[in-house]
C-alpha cells in the first residue's frame, strides 16, 4: 500500500481532522469523555494525540497497540485505553455478542464484533437506542452514504423538520444519489 501512495496510485485529500471540525463547531475537546474507534484504520481514528489525556479510548479486540510505548507520541500515550472483550458477555443482538459501553448512560451504546465480509474481523459496530420521538433526529453513519444529502458538521441541521430529512434519510427510505 505504501508503494501505491508513493507512486501516486492512491491519493488522500487533505482536510480538517475531526478534532479541528469539533473545535470549529464550538465543541471543546476537554468535554469529550470517551472516543470509540470502530476499527483502527487511520481514516477512522483521527489524531487522538490532540485530545487531552482525560479522553478515554475504546478500541476493538485485536487493535495493534505495539506502537506504544516505543512511540511516545502514539494515540494511546497517557490515556485510559479499554480493549473490548466480548468473550464474557451475556448480552446478544441479532445472534452476535454485545458489550455494553458507558454503563448507566441513556441511551445505552453497545459495540459488537461484526462478521460481515465487507469489514475487518472484530469491526466494532455501535448500536444505539433512541426514542421514536418525532422531535428527535439522529444521524449515525460510518461512511459517506449521506454526503450531499445533509449539511455536514459544523453546518446547521436546525431546519431538518422543514426539509423532512428524518423521513427522507431513514436508511430504508434513502433515495440513491447518482454519482457522475
Amino acid at each position: 500500500m505504501a508503494a501505491g501512495f508513493s507512486a501516486g496510485v492512491y491519493k488522500l485529500e487533505e482536510s480538517k481532522g475531526i478534532t479541528e471540525q469539533l473545535e470549529d463547531g464550538g465543541i471543546h475537546l476537554s468535554t469529550i469523555d470517551t472516543a470509540i474507534w470502530s476499527y483502527s484504520h487511520f481514516d477512522h481514528t483521527g489524531d487522538m494525540s490532540k485530545c487531552p489525556n482525560s479522553t478515554n479510548l475504546v478500541i476493538d479486540p485485536g487493535t495493534v497497540t505495539s506502537t506504544y510505548p516505543q512511540n511516545p507520541n502514539a494515540d494511546f500515550a497517557g490515556r485510559n485505553v479499554e480493549e473490548l472483550d466480548f468473550s464474557s458477555s451475556k448480552l446478544s443482538f441479532s445472534g452476535l455478542k454485545v458489550h455494553r459501553l458507558l454503563q448507566g448512560q441513556k441511551p445505552p451504546f453497545a459495540g459488537y464484533p461484526s462478521t460481515s465480509p465487507r469489514v475487518l474481523p472484530n469491526f466494532v459496530e455501535k448500536i444505539a437506542t433512541f426514542k421514536a420521538d418525532p422531535n428527535i433526529f439522529v444521524v449515525i453513519s460510518d461512511d459517506i452514504s449521506f454526503r450531499g444529502s445533509i449539511p455536514l458538521f459544523p453546518e446547521s441541521l436546525d431546519d431538518w423538520k422543514r426539509k423532512d430529512l428524518k423521513e427522507n434519510l431513514t436508511f430504508w427510505n434513502k433515495k440513491p444519489r447518482h454519482v457522475h
